[in-house]
């Protein structure tokens, strides 16, 4: 009898050890898939941001003011800001911000100049 006991406490160490590496290998597996999404979100967010930039040509000026909208599930805002200040109005700065509505970790914003008026 002492033995069918010493056997039966091996066999439930030996499961709990077992369910312990289980739940590891999930919740890598689980963090691993997340990252993998959330680098996915990055690069449509980026794209979507170059896209909303190229918008923009070089050689025509654009207007100053904000749009904003929804592309892909995620919300994108462009700011075009007055022209420089002092003698010299060559540039109007450009921000294009892109964000994820379900993860705020996923943000990108491009800066640029374009030639003014």
């Amino acid at each position: 009898m002492n033995e069918r006991g010493s056997i039966l406490v091996e066999t439930l160490i030996a499961t709990a050890i077992l369910a312990m590496i289980l739940a590891a290998a999930f919740q890598t597996l689980h963090d691993s898939a997340r990252r993998a999404r959330r680098v996915s979100d990055q690069r449509i967010a980026l794209l979507i941001a170059q896209s909303r930039l190229a918008e923009y040509p070089l050689n025509r000026p654009p207007a100053s003011g904000s749009r904003s909208g929804t592309d892909h599930g995620f919300i994108w805002r462009v700011e075009v800001g007055p022209a420089g200040g002092g003698d010299r109005r060559t540039t109007v700065p450009l921000a294009v911000s892109v964000s994820s509505p379900r993860d705020p970790a996923v943000r990108v914003r491009l800066d640029s100049l374009r030639p003014a008026a």
